[in-house]
């Protein structure tokens, strides 16, 4: 007869130690990886938020027309905006113009009064200011829109008060497209919607019917490609981690984690909208430009006007022909708004 042994039969602790160490090496290096692309990408994301801002360049105030220079606090009272603010004759509504980053309330340098001057003599005042960070503004960050959008609601807020008109219309460019998209969508739809918001959002005295209309030159399916764009030009790996993991620093940087879809927005404003684009989107990519016009279309073409420049640019459609821009936008709002043409 056989006996059994009552010895079990054990693993060696030599070779569980052998099987330990690779995984805990491979588990470092992973650890380190991911630490390095962290600091690599808040180190990225404060050289981008710190840019230094375009000056306000030197102008001759007889291309303008009659303005009177103005100064506001921010949605949460941290920052100076300055700005000019230009009145027409018996108003039809006042338009806030929202500049893209790198540039400051003279969007288009010298030539910005021209559209100015268009605007008001259709009959709309114009609210032009410099964004946080930009111009004769306040503030040391630009966040692409991520933050800018309490200048905007601030803005709103300022015409509110002391302009004669009983609306607005938001006028983005490039990220300040992104701007007016995330400011209109901050602003409470309701009574009981104003109760789920920040308190500077719920003491203000008007709600997202305060906003009859936006206009977007070169809009982004999200404020996240303009940022991602900026890398487009470097090395593959830093072109492919950056442009990801930059445009969420930023977010986070700017106090925000949640990631906003344009083409949501547009989906839910029930109101005109004008979209300014190019044949080919030199710098957000024409995939992320063409999904914002098809969805937008799609969702509601009754209150979609575009004008699509045929020259290759991002934001130049009035540089390029400003004979078509303007009239477009002149279509746009006398379809809408009610606008007298210019004599």
């Amino acid at each position: 007869m056989v006996s059994k042994s009552s010895i079990s039969r054990v693993q060696s602790p030599q070779k569980t130690g052998r099987l330990l160490r690779p995984a805990l090496l491979i588990l470092l290096c992973f650890s380190l990886a991911m630490a390095a692309i962290a600091v690599w990408t808040f180190i990225e994301a404060d050289r981008l938020m710190r840019d230094e801002p375009e000056p306000l360049p030197v102008f001759n105030s007889n291309v303008m027309p009659g303005f009177t220079p103005v100064s506001f606090r921010s949605l949460d009272e941290q920052t100076t905006l300055h700005g000019w603010f230009m009145q027409a004759d018996q108003p039809i509504s006042t338009i806030i113009l929202i500049h893209d980053v790198d540039r400051n309330r003279l969007q288009f340098g010298l030539e910005t009064p021209l559209l100015y001057r268009h605007l008001v003599s259709l009959g709309y005042n114009v609210l032009s200011f410099d964004l946080r960070n930009t111009g004769q503004s306040g503030g040391h960050l630009s966040a692409y829109g991520y933050a800018e959008w309490a200048d905007v609601i601030a803005a709103i807020r300022y015409v509110r008060l002391y302009a004669t008109t009983q609306d607005v219309l938001l006028y983005g460019f490039g990220t300040g497209a992104s701007a007016a998209l995330i400011a209109w969508d901050q602003l409470p739809v309701s009574d009981e919607d104003r109760e789920n918001k920040s308190k500077p959002i719920k003491e203000l005295t008007f709600d997202r019917s305060y906003v009859k209309g936006i206009l977007l030159d070169s809009p982004a399916s999200s404020p996240d490609d303009p940022i991602g764009a900026r890398y487009r030009d470097r090395h593959p790996l830093a072109q492919r981690i950056l442009s990801t993991t930059v445009p969420y620093a930023v977010r986070l940087s700017s106090g925000s984690i949640r990631h906003l879809s344009h083409i949501t927005v547009l989906g839910s404003c029930h109101i005109p909208v004008f979209i300014a684009a190019h044949t080919e989107d030199t710098v957000i990519g024409q995939a992320s430009a063409e999904t914002v016009l098809r969805e937008r279309e799609l969702s509601h073409p009754d209150l979609t006007t575009v004008f699509t420049s045929e020259t290759a640019g991002y934001i130049d459609g009035f540089d390029l022909d400003q004979e078509k821009y303007l009239d477009a936008v002149t279509r746009f709002l006398t379809r809408f708004f009610q606008a007298s043409t210019p004599g």
